[in-house]
């Protein structure tokens, strides 16, 4: 007999499972979009002119995951920061890279932290996990990075997990 917990699970795949092939048999294409939006050339949504730089970190610890910082090029001072989360199976970096480079350029150190989710549906394990790897990119990155001004940002399962990470962040770290 089949438990209410897997009975869900099994429905939430079969669910996903269906999507997927609707969109493969209408043709739907993450750039369907593209041509229809002119990008955004002045204003709050356009992109700064400031030059960005990406720096990766591989921690020895981080089997399946790294950490990106986008920042400013020019600037010498500890900025803002903002931790990214990705959602579930979008772990490669080129998936938001004109996102964060767009939040780096308005003046934000932008923290991607990427992780691989290893317990689902019980996911204790991957948030103590993206916990961890909040720490070691402040730790890594700490030179750029201001503490006192945090923000969060994540997509799906990512953001799912930021009232559990700026709960920790906020009371175990006083960021």
């Amino acid at each position: 007999m089949i438990s209410r917990l897997n009975f869900l699970f099994l429905c939430t795949v079969v669910f996903a499972a269906n999507s997927v092939e609707a969109k493969a048999k209408t043709g739907e294409t993450v750039d369907s979009c593209a041509g229809i939006f002119l990008p955004i050339t002045a204003g709050y949504g356009a992109d700064s002119i400031r030059s960005i730089r990406v720096e990766y970190h591989k921690p020895a610890a981080f089997r399946h995951g790294a950490i990106y910082l986008y920042r400013p090029e020019t600037v010498s001072v500890r900025m803002p920061v903002v931790f990214f989360l990705h959602s579930v199976g979008t772990g490669n970096n080129n998936s938001y890279d004109k996102l964060l480079r767009h939040m780096a350029s308005r003046g934000l150190c932008v923290l991607h932290i990427t992780y691989r989710i290893k317990s689902f549906p019980y996911q204790g394990r991957t948030y103590r996990r993206m916990f961890s790897s909040c720490l070691a990119a402040v730790k890594y990155f700490g030179a750029y990075i201001d503490t006192t001004k945090i923000g969060f940002a994540g997509h799906s399962f990512g953001a799912a997990a930021l009232p559990y990470l700026a709960l920790r962040c906020i009371t175990e770290r006083n960021w």
